[in-house]
């Protein structure tokens, strides 16, 4: 039955049924008039997907957050001598390989005077031939635009009796004066007056007849003279073909200057290209900020470039630094909110602006403590790096005024818009794969991580190094490792009398002086489970290893904490030490060896350093 008829019959039916058991007068009549109304009315609202509340619900209406996209801390210091550092360096390497041109303003200057040399000689040739057809002149002249006046550029003279690198001021002097009338056609002067001083002669009054034809490319860029020393010297047609040879003139200027713009362009473009490309196969974050800090040396060629990322509202730091006396920035923290710094102004108003120094006193860059340069550095460019609300600057300083140019400035600008995104994803990754690497709470290795840094770890040391014995016979050795496992003492303990919370402050204070005290990138501490740890100590004596562990023990035993209730409190650590080699020779050995000495601590009092071995 279509669904049409079911909403017409259905109340028809239910209706009449209603009214019959209400008028019944009884109970049963009064349930089943009540059961045939609800029926009826859930039916009518059925499909509408109604969801009715009740006031005591928690249910809570739902919003969206809009996440900010914030660049992880950057784990990396200043580069080692690594690939990151090399990779870096190709992109130089690979841009003169494929002979790009990327030139600075001043280059491209020295580029454009010896394209210019180059076209003078052109025009040299084409007024040669044109002298020929004008009736043999005895000067024949061009110059072109230099600023708001004209410089000559080319010369044919008889007699060389022309001045060398002159230059016409337009309204001055008798030529100055005619070619400010100057239009598309040609001037012919048949009789000028011996009186009358031609700028461009060494000697003056010889100058009788003269044409001066513009030379024309879009639009008027110049112009043409040809003079004689007799009177009615030229014809209507001499001026005509003068005309001509100016129209060729500025047509093979334009097109000359026109390809070669174009040239440097492409150029310019596929560089930029390549460079960004070569940003994508980046490694990791380091090897792009190597990468970043060789392409603003590359095309701003500043004396000095210091790259920092703001970690939070109150602390920043330099991960890369280069140029004069560049050694004080590198790894330095400073307070991106400090205002009476110039990169604090640069953090907190976020602008990229091109500045020059006070040569009055001297302005701090980024901390008040930093060794002045005095008034070496006369101009600087602060360029931000940032995604989103993230906040990075690249600040570069130069010797000379002005040393930043709108054209270098614009490449670069360029370049960064793209690579910030690329640097954004490249840590975001990062901080991905730290995240599956570290332990949550104390943010040392995570025991998985732990059982992979050991079996490298194991790997370097079996590597054979090469040493000369007294006898001179050459022999070899194994470098030295020590484990150490340890744990907190009485940390059930702390845990129950000061709560949880306290206790995982004391984790987080421990892990960060197990971290802080050992060597980066050579050691490596871990949280092994619990209040359990792990450390790697790599190419060690046992003695040193020994000395390494009880001054961490000792730092540890003089933290003092600050209990819920205010109470100060102090706690102590367990150590256990094997050496690989000499006390164990495997992996799973060298951590149960190091378990034995960690339970002869406990046994022995606590608060103290075991070695496997005997001997200490």
């Amino acid at each position: 039955m279509e669904k049409k008829y079911v909403k017409i019959l259905l109340p028809a039916i239910l209706a009449p049924l209603a009214i019959l058991f209400h008028y019944q007068k009884s109970m049963f009549g009064d349930v089943v008039f009540l059961l045939i109304i609800v029926f009826f009315v859930c039916w009518i609202y059925r499909g509408q997907n109604l969801i009715i509340i009740p006031r005591s619900s928690n249910l809570k209406r739902k919003t969206t957050k809009i996440k900010t996209i914030k660049i992880p801390t950057i784990k990396s210091s200043q580069p080692e001598p690594s690939i990151a550092k090399e990779a870096a360096e190709e992109i130089v390497k690979n841009l003169q390989q494929k002979n790009y041109m990327i030139l600075t303003d001043k280059e491209k200057g020295a580029h454009w005077d010896k394209i210019i040399t180059d076209m003078d000689l052109e025009i040299k040739r084409i007024i040669s031939i044109a002298s020929i057809g004008a009736s043999n002149p005895t000067n024949i002249l061009v110059f072109l635009p230099e600023n708001e006046d004209y410089r000559l550029r080319a010369v044919i003279s008889e007699n060389n009796c022309v001045k060398n690198n002159v230059l016409i001021e337009k309204g001055v002097g008798f030529i100055g004066a005619t070619i400010k009338n100057l239009g598309t056609e040609s001037i012919l002067l048949n009789n000028i007056d011996q009186s009358r001083e031609i700028s461009y002669m060494k000697e003056q009054g010889l100058i009788r007849s003269m044409i001066i034809a513009p030379v024309i490319a879009v639009r008027s860029a110049g112009f043409l003279i040809a003079d004689k020393t007799v009177q009615n010297g030229f014809t209507f047609e001499d001026s005509k073909k003068l005309e001509e040879t100016g129209k060729v003139i500025g047509n093979m200027l334009y097109h000359a200057y026109l390809s070669e713009q174009q040239k440097i362009k492409m150029e310019e473009s596929d560089a930029l290209r390549f460079i960004v490309s070569d940003f994508v196969k980046s490694a990791n974050s380091g090897e792009i900020l190597d990468k970043m800090l060789k392409t603003v040396e590359l095309f701003l060629k500043p004396d000095r470039v210091t790259i920092s990322v703001c970690e939070n509202e109150n602390s920043a730091k330099i991960y890369r630094a280069s140029g004069h006396e560049s050694e004080q920035f590198i790894n330095m923290q400073f307070n991106p909110s400090n205002r009476e710094t110039i990169v604090g102004l640069l953090y907190q108003d976020h602008w990229e602006t091109v500045h020059e120094f006070s040569q009055k006193r001297y302005q701090f860059r980024y901390d008040e403590n930093e060794k002045s340069a005095g008034n070496k550095f006369k101009s600087y460019y602060g360029i931000p790096i940032s995604v989103n609300t993230s906040k990075g600057l690249i600040f570069l300083e130069s010797f000379q005024q002005d040393g930043f140019s709108q054209n270098e400035i614009n490449r670069v600008s360029e370049i960064l818009q793209t690579v910030c995104i690329i640097l954004y994803k490249t840590q975001n990754l990062e901080k991905q794969e730290e995240l599956a690497i570290r332990d949550g709470l104390t943010g040392l290795y995570n025991k998985r991580q732990f059982q992979v840094l050991l079996k490298t770890t194991f790997t370097r040391s079996k590597r054979l190094i090469n040493s000369r014995s007294s006898s001179g016979r050459v022999e070899q050795e194994i470098s030295p490792l020590a484990l150490v496992m340890c744990d907190i003492d009485h940390f059930k303990k702390l845990n129950d009398t000061h709560g949880h919370q306290f206790g995982d402050e004391v984790l987080k204070k421990v892990s960060k002086t197990l971290d802080t005290s050992i060597r980066t990138d050579v050691d490596y501490a871990a949280r092994y489970g619990g209040e359990e740890f792990a450390i790697i100590l790599f190419g060690i004596e046992p003695s040193a290893a020994y000395e390494t562990i009880d001054r961490i023990r000792k730092t540890v035993a003089s933290i003092e904490f600050k209990s819920p209730k205010g109470e100060k409190v102090r706690t102590s650590m367990s150590f256990g030490i094997a050496m690989y080699n000499k006390d164990a020779e495997r992996e799973d050995e060298l951590i149960s060896k190091a378990d034995e000495a960690l339970y002869r601590s406990k046994h022995g009092g606590r608060n103290m350093v075991s070695m496997y071995s005997s001997e200490y």
